[in-house]
């Protein structure tokens, strides 16, 4: 249940931090593209997915909260108020109560304009690492929440805002009410690949911050459960790393055909698998003693 609740999590913040920011690239989009219909009616979209992921993410905190308090119980024992109770008066409680907010407040700012959804969005992955291993950090709880935040928005910012982008564009711009989509595509990856660019930077340099100190040794990589999961991120993050470097590097330059369009998608959508099972792995670890 716990794994469960944590991957839910996880995807509902992914797809939270991915709408904001998508609305955010549809209104430049929209300067450049006056009166052609299509990126309002995404950012209509992506306003309805942000605050979808919103209420999911609500509905997956109240699912780890009942997942934290079972592992408090003897095997058999009954999971009544008592166990709520009493995981809410430890610091992991806190911590939850102040995501429960973030994802309230980001319900209300997913109505909003832009900006304010994406500052809902960055407020959600600075609250997410308060009940993890960020807390232990060996700097101090300030530098290991501020690197676990940052990593998570820059995960959603690059991947979650590429996933709502593409299907906001394909439901607002369908193929028989425009001839022009493909165009429209490549102008879209072309004022988003700089923020990916940033974004996959970002979660590299986060992550590798926190592997440092959340491994303790090279040698732990692989002689400890948390090392050998890590390495499994790590090695699906390669591949993740090398499927955007492909959109980026060949398929971005020949947009602007239908056949070009649907090379990027296909790869598109490797690219979010993977990044599902990234998130899958990611939930695992979180359940697991950092060096361990």
């Amino acid at each position: 249940m716990t794994l469960t609740a944590n991957w839910l999590t996880f995807l509902s913040a992914f797809a939270l931090v991915g709408a904001a920011g998508a609305r955010a690239l549809f209104a430049r989009l929209e300067v450049l593209d006056v009166g052609s219909g299509v990126w309002p009616d995404a950012d209509a979209l992506a306003r309805r997915m942000a605050a979808a992921a919103a209420v999911a993410l609500l509905v997956a905190t109240a699912f780890r909260l009942l997942a934290q308090a079972e592992s408090f119980l003897d095997p058999g024992e009954f999971l009544g108020l008592g166990a709520v109770r009493a995981v809410l008066a430890t610091a992991w409680g806190r911590g939850w109560w102040w995501q429960v907010a973030s994802a309230v407040l980001a319900v209300l700012a997913s109505l909003g304009r832009p900006a304010l959804a994406l500052a809902g969005a960055l407020l959600v992955s600075a609250t997410l690492p308060l009940t993890g291993h960020a807390m232990e950090a060996p700097t101090g709880p300030v530098v290991g929440v501020a690197l676990a935040g940052a990593h998570a928005f820059a995960g959603g910012l690059w991947l979650g805002t590429l996933a709502v982008a593409l299907f906001a564009w394909q439901r607002a711009d369908p193929p028989e009410r425009s001839g022009r989509r493909h165009a429209r595509l490549a102008r879209l990856i072309e004022k988003f690949s700089p923020v990916a660019l940033v974004s996959a930077t970002v979660l590299v340099a986060s992550g590798t911050a926190e592997a440092l100190w959340l491994v303790g040794s090279l040698r732990a990589l692989w002689e400890t459960a948390y090392g050998r999961r890590l390495l499994l991120k790590l090695g699906l993050l390669v591949v993740l790393l090398a499927l955007g470097a492909y959109n980026w590097r060949v398929a971005r330059p020949m947009l602007g055909t239908r056949g070009s369009s649907r090379r990027l998608m296909r790869a598109a959508t490797l690219e979010l698998a993977v990044a599902v099972a990234i998130l899958a792995v990611t939930a695992s670890l979180v359940s697991l003693p950092a060096g361990e």
